[in-house]
C-alpha cells in the first residue's frame, strides 16, 4: 500500500509539514497585537495597514523567488498562503473598515478601503520588481 515509502517516510513528512505549520503561526501570532489594534478616533489602524501593504509586498517576493526555483508546491503554498495570509487577515481589515463606517467616519472609511487595495497591489508589483 505504501509503495516504495516506508512508515518512517510518513512519519517524517508528516512531522515535517506539522512543524512548519507550527512555525508559521508562531509568525502570526508574534504580530497579531500589531494588526488587531482598533481605530482610534478617527482615522483607521495604521497597523493593520502596514502589515497589510508589507504582506503584500512579500507575497510578491516569495511568488517570484519560489516560481524561478524549483521548490516544492507544498512550501510554496506555506511561504504564500500560510506565512502571508497568517501575517495578514483580510477579517481584521474588513472589521476595522466597517468601525469607521458605523462611526460616521466616512473620509478614513474611503481612504483605508481605497489606500489598502491600490497600494496592496502597488505593492505585490514592488515584490516582484524588487525579486525578478
Amino acid at each position: 500500500v505504501l509503495g516504495s515509502r516506508g512508515l518512517g517516510d510518513v512519519y517524517k513528512r508528516q512531522h515535517y509539514y506539522s512543524s512548519s505549520w507550527e512555525e508559521v503561526q508562531e509568525v502570526y501570532f508574534a504580530t497579531a497585537y500589531h494588526k488587531h489594534l482598533s481605530p482610534g478616533n478617527n482615522e483607521f489602524s495604521v497597523g493593520t495597514f502596514a502589515v497589510n501593504i508589507l504582506g503584500c509586498i512579500l507575497i510578491g517576493v516569495f511568488y517570484t523567488l519560489t516560481s524561478r526555483i524549483h521548490i516544492n508546491n507544498d512550501i510554496r503554498l506555506m511561504l504564500t498562503i500560510g506565512l502571508c495570509g497568517g501575517f495578514t487577515t483580510f477579517s481584521t481589515f474588513s472589521n476595522e473598515s466597517l468601525q469607521l463606517l458605523k462611526s460616521g467616519l466616512y473620509p478614513s472609511f474611503f481612504t483605508y478601503i481605497i489606500g489598502s487595495v491600490v497600494l496592496g497591489i502597488l505593492g505585490v508589483m514592488l515584490g516582484i520588481w524588487m525579486s525578478e
